[in-house]
């Protein structure tokens, strides 16, 4: 298999084990990229790695790119609007660019990335919706979700090697000026893709949409739309660890119904708006307390169907608006029944909890410790696989947390 085609080389799957809470030792801080002040200090995550349970994973690796013994700085343009249904990964274009200058004050810094999130609503800033984010225009550098590790620096807070978390350019090397930028140290013994994943925006969504919206009591029964996707992971740990009492996933295919199984769920379906009325009524004879929405579209119109009274619905994603088998606009149309049921439907917009992130991470932190929660990561290596990588996200492909690791490579 050759490494440089990437549209033969596979997601490489490693799912991040639990050691031992004994292990976890250091100190460390755990601030999130969005506000600087949401940081937690005083624990440690053990940095993945030959130490550790993790099971090896097969790393395809990709040579560094050097043109007269220097390297080539590399990005990602947004090249042309997506057409249709079906995603094609030429809505990317990658270009070699200059190698960045030195950092010039005390508040810039070099960085290389090490990590990028590859998530759905980089695909709705390829439209004209603003209700999030501003849009992508044509021939933008893209940007989304990093880690990165620092290789120039005159600021003893921001030391040669370690990694930072932030929104950041999907270029190889950049300056980040920490003054006007916000980015967050990553401690050493934690691997950088946790702060995407389990300390990132997925594990923080499924916290606060839970601890906030979903009001779960014991005997409570949960639905939750892609059960296996970086955020409904979570969501299912989480709902049992607040003591779910039935907890039911839907989701693509086969592999993704077998792995919510080992992430808390009690079952998990394969299923289709044809079918999804038939497996609600087997799934939930007395009805739905909570859903918990990661599609929208006609899914969620059939599930108000099965909702019991004083429902609650989180409306967390729209992924069938968003992936190979679009749903453009599907509207609602139970409301005769939102309304005779008293459902609540909640959106949920993670921003709105910046400044009570550090009661999540310790929470986090805490189950994570005791061993309650753990994250899954489909992992594709090397820079030039981001089109593949969001090209099998969209296609529901990939399981966890989806992620590009940024091979290293060393400045001349």
């Amino acid at each position: 298999m050759s490494t440089n085609d990437h549209t033969e080389i596979p997601p490489a799957q490693h799912e991040t084990s639990l050691p031992h809470p004994d292990q976890h030792k250091g100190e460390g801080h755990h601030g999130e990229h969005l506000p600087a002040a949401a940081s937690v200090s005083g624990v440690g995550v053990p940095h993945v790695g030959p130490t550790t349970t993790q099971p090896a994973h097969n790393v395809q690796k990709v040579p560094e790119h050097h043109v007269g013994g220097k390297n080539i700085n590399q990005h990602y343009i947004y090249n042309k609007h997506p057409s249709g249904e079906q995603f094609s990964e030429d809505v990317f274009r990658l270009e070699e660019t200059t190698s960045p200058r030195e950092p010039s004050t005390e508040n810039e810094i070099l960085v290389r990335l090490t990590y990028i999130s590859i998530d759905p609503f980089i695909r709705n800033r390829m439209s004209d919706k603003k209700e999030f984010i501003q849009p992508f225009r044509l021939n933008d550098v893209l940007e989304g979700e990093a880690t990165a590790e620092i290789v120039r620096s005159n600021n003893e807070k921001y030391p040669v090697g370690q990694n930072i978390v932030g929104y950041l350019n999907w270029t190889t090397y950049q300056i980040i000026n920490v003054k006007n930028q916000s980015v967050n140290l990553v401690p050493k013994d934690i691997h950088p893709s946790y702060y995407l994943s389990i300390f990132g925006m997925p594990g923080l969504t499924a916290y606060f949409g839970l601890t906030e919206y979903a009001k779960l009591k014991p005997q409570s029964n949960m639905l939750v739309s892609g059960a296996c996707g970086s955020v409904g992971l979570f969501v299912g740990q989480i709902a049992r660890i607040l003591g779910c009492n039935r907890l039911i996933g839907l989701d693509s295919n086969e592999d993704k119904v077998t792995q919510s199984i080992l992430f808390g769920f009690n079952q998990s379906y394969v299923t289709n708006s044809q079918d999804l009325d038939h497996v609600l009524k087997t799934a939930f004879p007395e009805g739905i307390d909570v859903y918990w929405d990661n599609l929208g579209g006609s899914t969620l119109d059939i599930v108000i169907d099965h909702m019991r009274p004083h429902g609650r619905i989180i409306m967390c994603g729209t992924l069938s608006e968003s992936g190979s088998t679009l749903e453009k606009n599907y509207g609602i149309s139970k409301f005769d029944k939102i309304i005779a049921k008293s459902i609540t439907i909640q959106g949920l917009f993670i921003a709105e909890f910046t400044d009570r992130f550090p009661k999540a991470y310790k929470k986090l932190l805490h189950w994570y410790h005791e061993g309650k929660i753990k994250t899954k990561e489909t992992t594709l290596e090397g820079f030039q696989h981001v089109p593949k990588a969001f090209s099998s996200l969209l296609s529901g492909q990939t399981i966890g947390k989806t992620l590009v690791h940024v091979e290293p490579a060393h400045l001349a």
